[in-house]
């Protein structure tokens, strides 16, 4: 019979391991019912400036956009790969036009209204 703690980390590790494949099952799901829209190329959109910019946490290299928040509406914009830099430089502030899968959220396309 196993010892206490060595049940209490086999139990941590099967949580963990059961919330990240949760995750990717989740994300794969989402996906999957965003594939005729990201192929009929009929994105969702949404126009405005954003309340809240959510950056990754890297501790080396560029920091990276990770979420847009727009009123409560998250959109990822994590794989567009907008560097914090470039965001203040050319986004903060401005009136974005953002063009996003409905299902996963996840941005395709972000300009500055109006460009």
């Amino acid at each position: 019979m196993r010892s206490w703690p060595g049940k209490i980390v086999l139990f941590l590790f099967s949580a963990a391991f059961g919330y990240a494949g949760y995750g990717l099952l989740d994300t794969s799901f989402l996906l999957y019912k965003d594939k005729e829209t990201y192929e009929n190329r009929q994105f969702e959109r949404i126009t405005g400036v954003p309340d809240h910019v959510e950056y990754d946490n890297h501790d080396t290299g560029p920091r990276f956009i990770s979420d847009l928040d727009f009123s409560g509406q998250i959109i990822d914009v994590h794989y567009l790969q907008i560097t914090q830099d470039y965001y203040e430089a050319n986004l903060s502030g401005k009136t974005l036009d953002i063009q996003y899968l409905p299902h996963s959220h996840f941005a395709v396309n972000v300009d500055v209204h109006g460009d």
